[in-house]
């Protein structure tokens, strides 16, 4: 009980070490869009979608969001009390990463794994302290975690309220986020192995209450809301030959634990070669300078650890044996978590938009509780997974701060051009926190359905942010007047951006988790239109 203690107060004050400093961070990314949730709620609680935004190339109704409000709901009193400060928003979403880490380590602790060193290893991958701005990731998280713990409680001990608060908790993160869907199949085939009915009842709640979600939005909004936000990826060669190669590389980036089980054979030289080639595709890709030929190799090892390690746990996977051969059916917790992982690959493969390490941390619990339960993970030694926890945790921190002062600079820029054409029209492009701050300074929002610009009215385009594609006509009468460069030369890490080739917030293989560099946070460009 004093371990157990003492190892909770160790992995408390991780968290709060990670995530305190970040509580001030500006909105950012999918922020805005979740704060407009929040400011709809707080009108009309049963309207949470009641709003018109511009997150594309036109204004649309907030309906389009790809996941449910739950989230918002959450926010919404705060917004309420506190109004638009980022402080109280934050602590909001802090209390859902102790829901999901220490969720975990109770989790760990009740399949028979001892909790410290996985639980580390989850909160030392570098998502929390960067992904858990006002987006919806690490609630699902908050609320997916405990669900799991839960039902893992009732079915050992056979009880009917762990699993009634599973299945609670379960309904809450689908309607946070469709990312919980993947654990329907999981809930679903535990309780057919086991043959005990009263096991299915997370799956069935869930169900019920997914289905009464898009019964209400059919009677509110006219059509059920996930088949509206369903979002199938094309099947084209990039998806096919590349996408996997992506979630190797974010899985090698953020779990590269692989160094300690490397042997030579068929597994090392094959994912040697998957990781040289991948390499070398990403600096002929890009500009072929140092930077490239540096972040080339960090792919390229990335590919190669995720590669191997999901070769290795495939084919060295300890299951009891029945004669000669392995009782898989019969170890149902190794069943659960292998779907769990499965539908997590599948959906980001085939049901998004893109591949993501906030998408891929959902499936993280499962695989590592599978490398620490059935592998020789468990038996390494503590001082040398001390050693690479070390590393994550300053990489985790970082990237965190360059995260931040990427956030920042959209809160700056705004206020600054603010003062400065104070006496002008300002017209604006871009989306994510820019689009709040933007709003926030008064500016007009550009489209090609608003574009009453004058003659001496500004222009501001930022580089780096997702922003709506300029017509011929904008192009031509516009003139560039100045830019303002924000960088961080001291820290070379980045977490988003076309400037640093870097994805956290969206990955392709030209845009690992992160990026080293010393490119700028952020680029933004003013225009004066001329004619």
């Amino acid at each position: 009980m004093k371990r157990r203690i003492v190892e909770i107060i160790i992995i408390s004050a991780l968290i709060s070490g990670l995530m305190l400093p970040f509580l001030g961070k500006p909105v950012h990314m999918d922020d805005g869009f979740y704060l407009e949730i929040t400011k709809a709620v707080v009108k009309n609680p049963c309207k949470p979608y009641s709003f018109m935004i511009n997150w594309g190339e036109v204004s649309g109704s907030g309906f389009g969001d790809f996941n449910p409000p739950l989230f918002s709901y959450f926010l919404a009193p705060v917004r309420a009390k506190w109004g638009p400060s980022e402080v109280p928003l934050h602590l909001v979403a802090l209390l859902f990463v102790f829901s999901a880490v220490l969720s975990f380590y109770f989790l760990c602790d009740e399949i028979g794994i001892r909790p410290l060193i996985p639980t580390l290893v989850f909160l030392s991958s570098p998502f929390f302290a960067v992904g858990t701005n006002l987006m919806i990731d690490t609630p699902v998280l908050g609320l997916a975690i405990p669900s799991v713990l839960f039902f893992i409680v009732g079915v050992k001990r056979e009880k009917l309220w762990p699993l009634i608060l599973s299945g609670l908790l379960f309904s809450l993160a689908v309607l946070t986020k469709y990312s919980a869907l993947a654990l329907f199949v999981p809930f679903f085939v535990y309780p057919l192995l086991s043959k005990k009915p009263g096991f299915m009842i997370p799956f069935a709640t869930g169900l019920a209450v997914f289905l009464l979600w898009n019964i209400y939005c059919i009677v509110v909004y006219g059509q059920p809301h996930f088949m509206n936000t369903t979002a199938m990826n094309k099947f084209d060669v990039y998806v096919f030959l590349f996408n996997p190669f992506v979630l190797l590389m974010i899985i090698g980036m953020t779990l590269p634990y692989a160094f300690f089980i490397i042997r030579r054979g068929f597994a090392f030289y094959l994912s040697l070669l998957s990781g040289m080639g991948i390499g070398l595709f990403y600096f002929l890709l890009l500009n072929r300078d140092i930077e490239s030929l540096i972040n080339g190799c960090l792919v390229g090892i990335s590919v190669f650890f995720g590669l191997y390690l999901f070769i290795f746990i495939s084919g060295h996977i300890e299951l009891k044996k029945k004669g000669k051969y392995f009782v898989v059916m019969n170890d149902n917790l190794f069943i659960f978590m292998t779907l769990w992982i499965v539908m997590i690959i599948i959906m980001n493969l085939f049901f998004t938009p893109f591949v993501a390490f906030r998408y891929l941390i959902f499936m993280y619990p499962a695989l590592i509780i599978i490398m620490f339960k059935y592998t020789i993970f468990s038996k390494i030694a503590a001082k040398k997974m001390y050693i690479v926890l070390g590393c994550m945790f300053v990489i985790h921190a970082a990237l965190a701060y360059a995260d931040f002062r990427y956030a920042r600079t959209y809160k700056n820029a705004a206020e600054f051009l603010q003062g400065q054409y104070h006496d002008r029209i300002v017209w604006y492009l871009g989306h994510h926190g820019w689009q709040y701050y933007a709003d926030a300074a008064g500016f007009h929002q550009w489209s090609k359905l608003n574009d009453r610009m004058a003659k001496g009215d500004i222009v501001i385009i930022p580089q780096n942010v997702f922003k709506q594609r300029m017509t011929d006509e904008l192009k031509y009468k516009i003139r560039k007047v100045e830019s303002l460069k924000y960088e961080l030369p001291w820290l070379p890490i980045r977490s988003q951006g076309k400037l640093s080739h870097a994805g956290f917030y969206g990955s392709v293989i030209t845009n690992p988790t992160y990026s080293l560099s010393f490119a700028p946070l952020e680029i933004v460009d003013i225009y004066e239109v001329v004619k």
